[in-house]
């Protein structure tokens, strides 16, 4: 079920001191105009043979279908919890360090193909199958508006749809007038989050994403987007896995294969750090009974 609306301070009211980020994280902030890129993308690949068994026992554990991309959010809460360097947001060239792990999820609707988003708040502290429980949660309610919309469209006359096609244009044109202000405040103001609005724009700091579609073409390259609000500081995108030759103790066996893109911000970490978050999202998702609580004693002694 979706979050209440609840007025809350996402950051801590304290600054990261400047002395702690480092001298090229503090030029990075110092000058981050349009024109500039703070950004870094570290492409790398994960090796995903164990996943379809631990899948499989998850789902029958928890009676709750788990999916590749629940294990990817639940990797990507644990990294940041792991390294909280970068679970922070930039607010007017200061850095505000987040009270909790957050992240903004899409999610494609099947019946019409419309991009929705998923807002999770508090993501370390929930489990896998508490991950797996809201997000199907979430996907159910929006098939449920979906179908009550259509079933309204039906039973309403020419007129009506052309009137209801009239107010949305007109919230569309209000959207995009209205979005920029909301952007350049964001980005300047340390705000509290309180509507689902204020909750994407900056109240989250990772956003995961999962193109791994049916039909989706091999993933060599994939530059994730940035918004133009400093609230998404870690971008995540993992494509289809797909069977590859690779190079194990100097033999060539074939591995269940999927790229990793990681986009971080330059002026929280310097390049080293960003490897070490990437480094420890890779080990999670190659292992992801590190992932649970109480892994079978089997598993936990072959890892």
């Amino acid at each position: 079920m979706s979050e209440p609306h609840q007025v809350y301070w996402p950051t801590q009211p304290t600054a990261v001191p400047l002395t702690e980020l480092g001298w090229s994280n503090v030029v990075y902030l110092a000058d981050a105009r349009p024109h500039r890129d703070p950004t870094m993308i570290w492409g790398t690949s994960v090796e995903l043979d164990g996943l379809d068994e631990f899948l499989a026992e998850q789902s029958r554990r928890s009676n709750r279908m788990i999916s590749i991309v629940h294990v990817l959010m639940k990797a990507v809460s644990r990294s940041l919890t792991e390294h909280p360097r970068l679970n922070c947001r930039v607010v007017n060239r200061t850095v505000y360090p987040y009270t909790s792990v957050s992240m903004v999820v899409p999610i494609r609707r099947p019946s019409d193909g419309v991009v929705d988003v998923v807002f999770l708040r508090n993501a370390e502290d929930l489990s896998l199958a508490d991950v797996a429980t809201r997000m199907w949660e979430e996907a159910r309610d929006r098939a449920l508006i979906v179908t009550r919309n259509r079933k309204q469209e039906r039973q309403t006359s020419p007129f009506q749809k052309r009137m209801a096609q009239w107010g949305l244009q007109f919230q569309m044109k209000w959207i995009r007038a209205i979005v920029g202000s909301c952007f350049w405040l964001t980005s300047r103001v340390r705000l509290p989050s309180w509507s689902p609005w204020g909750r994407e724009m900056n109240g989250a700091n990772a956003f995961v994403n999962f193109l791994g579609f049916a039909g989706a073409p091999p993933m060599i390259a994939y530059k994730p987007s940035s918004l133009p609000t400093n609230s998404f500081s870690v971008s995540v995108t993992m494509g289809a896995p797909e069977q590859k030759a690779v190079v194990h103790d100097g033999q060539i066996v074939i591995r269940k294969v999927a790229p990793v893109f990681v986009r971080v911000d330059h002026r929280l970490v310097n390049g080293h750090q960003a490897g070490q978050f990437v480094a420890t999202l890779k080990s999670h998702l190659e292992n992801p009974w590190s992932l649970v609580e109480s892994p079978p004693q089997a598993d936990r002694a072959a890892a």
